[in-house]
């Protein structure tokens, strides 16, 4: 494709600009950029990504408002905080319905929290906020009880910062027809808040199912699981969230997609996958000689040193020393 053409949905400016109308799924992929010129030419590349609002997580709700106890006249205040692609919405229901804005005495405040002054007895109920956008929704509920005196059974929601620090993003180490097992390793460990941490809870999504965010596992002891129970050939992502006795975390980052093996497909099996982890896990390869064998080539020579049975390519990077660029441009080296 050349400036100042089109071809189909695609055109090039006069700059060099690509610009793709109505983007489809058949447009992901490399996109390769080269310049020429009498001195020489460059080339740089780029990936395209392209997803639907299906494939893209509903919203998450990083904190959520937590059960309360408070004597009348008090003041209730019940977090909601969500994040998502696009922003969503937050939105808050009492016992099922829409909630009323009654003046100053019941707001919502930015970027979602609930606020009651002077609380009254038919304050008392179940609280749910209610994050939406494009891409689905998710709720979080709490019930709020209001007391005519100052019981001993009074309890307010703790302070977030009293919370456990959010576990590293979790990552894929293997998938059956019907399970995924994933693990959040924390090279240093994450701040356990104001009490000891009693565990983590888990949660999916699936933009091949459709069901919203769903809790796999809570009170989980180990930085590794196997979630079981899932569709053969579909694709989830994962988050990870600590809990100590104050509360639940804000959440990991999302898990990269992990997708189960079809009916056709040979599950391996564990003691393989430990037994590669371990050959892998050391010095497999060593760089032995570079060899220029044109003005714009060279040969790489190298001795796969343990695990050969178990390396199924590489990964080559590289950089342009004369220029003075600190970026790295990657080839990849299969079946070598």
């Amino acid at each position: 494709m050349f400036p100042g053409n089109s071809y189909g949905h695609l055109h090039v400016t006069p700059e060099g600009t690509l610009k793709i109308q109505g983007v489809q799924r058949e447009d992901a992929g490399f996109l390769v950029c080269s310049a020429l010129s009498v001195a020489g030419s460059t080339t740089v590349r780029a990936f395209l990504q392209v997803t639907s609002v299906d494939d893209v997580p509903p919203p998450i709700v990083q904190i959520g408002p937590a059960n309360q106890t408070l004597p009348l006249q008090s003041v209730a205040t019940l977090p909601c905080q969500a994040i998502g692609t696009p922003q969503p919405k937050i939105k808050w229901y009492k016992n099922g319905s829409p909630l009323i804005s009654q003046g100053p005495r019941i707001k919502v405040m930015d970027p979602g929290t609930l606020h009651i002054d002077d609380l009254q007895l038919t304050d008392s109920g179940l609280y749910t906020c209610t994050a939406s956008s494009e891409s689905g929704e998710t709720s979080w509920s709490a019930s709020l009880t209001v007391e005519k005196t100052a019981a001993p059974n009074l309890h307010r929601m703790p302070d977030p910062s009293t919370y456990p620090s959010a576990p590293p993003q979790p990552h894929i180490l293997n998938t059956t027809q019907s399970s995924v097992t994933i693990s959040w390793h924390e090279a240093t460990k994450s701040k356990p808040g104001a009490s000891p941490l009693i565990g983590y809870t888990i949660e999916y999504f699936s933009s091949d199912l459709q069901t919203g965010w769903v809790v796999a596992a809570n009170r989980v002891t180990a930085d590794t699981i196997t979630i079981g129970d899932l569709k053969p050939d579909t694709s989830y992502v994962f988050l990870v969230r600590a809990e100590n006795s104050h509360g639940l975390s804000v959440p990991s980052p999302v898990s990269d997609v992990a997708r189960t093996l079809g009916a056709d497909r040979r599950a391996v099996p564990q003691h393989e996958l430990d037994e590669a982890r371990a050959r892998l896990g050391t010095k497999v390869v060593e760089l032995r000689d570079v060899q220029p064998i044109s003005s714009t080539s060279v040969r790489l020579i190298w001795d796969i040193l343990v695990g050969e049975a178990y390396v199924e390519g590489f990964y080559i990077r590289f950089r342009d020393l004369s220029g003075g660029s600190q970026q790295y441009n990657m080839v990849t080296v299969l079946n070598a």
